[in-house]
């Protein structure tokens, strides 16, 4: 059984840390290997399912204003909720909208404004952690 109030953030990992997004801080959106274009950072979950590895659902949404403009979703993934370290990372790509961001052009309106991400992530027994985390988009030449 988790703590009482499960957190989930998302960011960098540095020095075998995860460094949580600061506010406005910027997040690359890059060519994605699926086609469209997306960013990459790491999340971890504090306060949900047993001690050690075990399996969650990661939800993670990208909204400019009250727009979806990306979203990432994942069933049963391994992550450990619990110690620090490389296991208790995950890595994402967040895709963005491909219907809407198909050529670079067409993700300049969102260079430079603030994107919120909200992060679900649930573990087997249905417990969950929340997070959100303002970004803002940068554009990769």
């Amino acid at each position: 059984m988790g703590q009482a109030d499960p957190v989930a953030r998302a960011g960098f990992v540095v020095d075998d840390a995860l460094e949580p997004f600061a506010d406005g801080e910027l997040l690359e959106a890059i060519q994605s290997p699926q086609g469209g274009f997306g960013s990459v950072f790491h999340i971890e979950a504090e306060g949900i399912g047993p001690e050690g590895e075990h399996l969650v659902d990661i939800e993670i949404e990208a909204r400019l204003d009250d727009t979806i403009v990306g979203r990432y979703r994942i069933e049963d993934a391994p992550l450990d909720c619990d110690e620090p370290g490389p296991g208790r990372w995950g890595a994402v790509l967040l895709t963005l909208d491909q219907e809407r961001f198909v050529v670079p052009e067409d993700l300049e309106p969102l260079a430079g404004e603030d994107i919120v991400l909200a992060l679900e992530l649930t573990d087997e027994e249905g417990e969950s952690a929340h997070g959100e985390h303002v970004v803002r988009i940068a554009l990769v030449p």
